[in-house]
C-alpha cells in the first residue's frame, strides 16, 4: 500500500528528474513562496488537501486530475498534478511533492476517523520518500524533504464515488487528513518554463522533465 501511494503520489502529481550536480539547501532562490506562512491567503496544508480533494471526489475514469494531469485552477493557484499544464499570468504554480492520506474510508494501516489519526498516520508512513529535489528553469537544485516544506492536511470531507481511485467501497463520502510536503511554485513569467522534480524512496517512479506555459 505504501509503494502504491508513494507511486501515485510522485509519479502522478509530478515530473521528476535525477541530478548528479551538488544540490542547494531548501531556500527556495527565489523561486519558491516561503514556506512559513500562508499560501494565497491559506496553509500549505489546505492546498495539499484541496489536491487530494479533487482527486479523491472524482470517479476513476479520464477526467479525473490524478489520471488525467495537468493543473486544476483554483482562484491565482495552479494545483498541479502530472505532465504539462498552461496557467494564466499571476497564477502560483503548486506542487504536491509527497504525502500520505489517510480517511476513515479505508482499511488499515490507513484508516483514520479523526483529524489526530490523519496526521499521526501520514507522518507514519512519511519515510518512504527519501529524496524530493526539485529545479524550475534549470535553476539550483533545491532538496525539499526538509520539515520546513512539511505540512499538515486538515480533516476534509468530500463527496467519495463508487467508482473511486483506490477501488474500494464508494458512495457517500470520505473524510481525511494527512501528512506530506508541499512547494508553491512563485508566478512565473510569461512564456515557458521547466520543472525538473526528482523523488527517491520506496517505489519512486522514473525521472521526467515537464514544461509550465505561463499564457501570454
Amino acid at each position: 500500500m505504501t509503494v502504491r501511494r508513494l507511486a501515485l503520489l510522485s509519479a502522478l502529481a509530478l515530473a521528476a528528474l535525477t541530478s548528479t550536480a551538488q544540490a542547494a539547501p531548501a531556500t527556495g532562490h527565489g523561486v519558491l513562496h516561503s514556506p512559513n506562512g500562508a499560501y494565497k491567503g491559506h496553509s500549505p496544508g489546505y492546498w495539499m488537501a484541496q489536491w487530494w480533494a479533487h482527486a479523491l471526489s472524482a470517479p476513476a475514469d479520464e477526467h479525473n486530475p490524478v489520471i488525467a494531469g495537468g493543473c486544476i485552477l483554483q482562484g491565482k493557484v495552479a494545483i498541479r498534478y502530472a505532465g504539462d499544464c498552461t496557467v494564466p499570468p499571476g497564477t502560483a504554480v503548486f506542487m504536491m511533492l509527497f504525502s500520505t492520506e489517510c480517511s476513515n474510508r479505508e482499511p488499515e494501516p490507513f484508516f483514520a476517523a479523526n483529524a489526530a489519526a490523519a496526521e499521526a498516520c501520514g507522518r507514519a508512513n512519511a519515510g518512504a520518500a527519501t529524496a524530493l529535489d526539485l529545479s524550475v528553469d534549470g535553476g539550483p537544485v533545491m532538496h525539499l524533504l526538509d520539515e520546513d516544506f512539511s505540512a499538515v492536511m486538515p480533516y476534509t470531507t468530500v463527496p467519495w464515488p463508487e467508482n473511486n481511485i483506490f477501488g474500494l467501497p464508494g458512495g457517500g463520502t470520505i473524510s481525511f487528513g494527512g501528512f506530506g510536503y508541499a512547494a508553491l511554485i512563485n508566478p512565473l513569467s510569461r512564456g515557458t518554463h521547466t520543472i525538473d522534480y526528482a523523488p527517491q524512496g520506496e517505489g519512486a517512479p522514473p525521472p521526467d522533465h515537464s514544461v509550465i506555459t505561463v499564457a501570454k
